[in-house]
C-alpha cells in the first residue's frame, strides 16, 4: 500500500501500561530485566522504559533493571539483542551484557539506498523539488547511523548499481572478521 506514494505508516511507543505489564511479569517471577529500545533519536521507547524502571525498582528492590538506549533501528537493532543473547548465553552477567551492548552499539551499521526521495518529502526530510530532480536523475543517498541514533547521508550515487556497489566498498572498509559476523540483508518492496 505504500508504493502507491499516498500512503505512509507512523508508528508510536508502546503504551507505559503494556510496558508495566511485561516489566512486572517477568520481575514478580523473579527475573532481572535489560531493556534494549529503539532509537531515542526516533522514538520515545526509551524514556518509557527508564520510567517504568524507576517505579518498579521500588516495588521490586531486589531485582535489576537496565535500559540501553540502542540508537538504532530495524535489524541493526535486532543484530544488538541477538549479540546480547549471545553474550549472556556465554555467561555474562546482567551488567556486563549491558556494558557490552552501549559499547558496541556504534559498531553496528545499516547502510542502504534510498528508493524513493519522496518518501523522505513525507516523512519532512527533503523538499518536493529536491525529491523531484533527485528522482529525475536516478539520485540514490546512501545513510548510516550518527552517534545519536538518527539516518545520516554519506553519498549520494546516481543509478542503482553504483549505490550496490558503494555498500560494497562500504562494508569491506567498516567490517571486522568478516567470517565471524552475522550480517542481515533487507529490504522494502523489492
Amino acid at each position: 500500500s505504500m508504493s502507491d506514494k499516498k500512503t505512509i505508516y507512523k508508528t508510536a511507543a508502546a503504551p507505559i501500561e503494556d510496558i508495566m505489564s511485561v516489566y512486572e511479569k517477568q520481575l514478580s517471577n523473579g527475573k532481572d530485566i535489560l531493556a534494549i529500545t529503539l532509537s531515542s533519536a526516533l522514538s520515545g521507547t526509551y524514556q518509557t522504559c527508564e520510567m517504568v524502571r524507576k517505579q518498579l525498582l521500588e516495588k521490586y528492590p531486589e531485582r535489576k533493571i537496565i535500559c540501553v538506549d540502542s540508537k538504532r533501528y530495524s535489524t541493526a537493532l535486532s543484530l544488538l539483542v541477538i549479540l546480547a543473547a549471545e553474550k549472556r548465553k556465554s555467561g555474562a552477567t546482567l551488567e556486563e551484557t549491558a556494558e557490552f551492548v552501549e559499547q558496541n552499539k556504534h559498531r553496528i551499521h545499516q547502510i542502504g539506498p534510498m528508493d524513493d526521495l519522496f518518501f523522505l518529502v513525507k516523512t519532512g526530510r527533503i523538499s518536493n523539488f529536491k525529491a523531484f530532480f533527485g528522482t529525475l536523475m536516478g539520485v540514490n543517498p546512501m545513510a548510516d547511523f550518527n552517534r545519536e541514533g538518527l539516518s545520516e547521508v554519506l553519498a549520494k550515487f546516481k543509478g542503482k548499481n553504483a549505490a550496490f556497489d558503494a555498500i560494497i566498498k562500504y562494508m569491506k572498509g567498516t567490517i571486522e572478521n568478516p567470517q565471524d559476523q552475522i550480517i542481515f540483508v533487507a529490504h522494502s518492496n523489492r
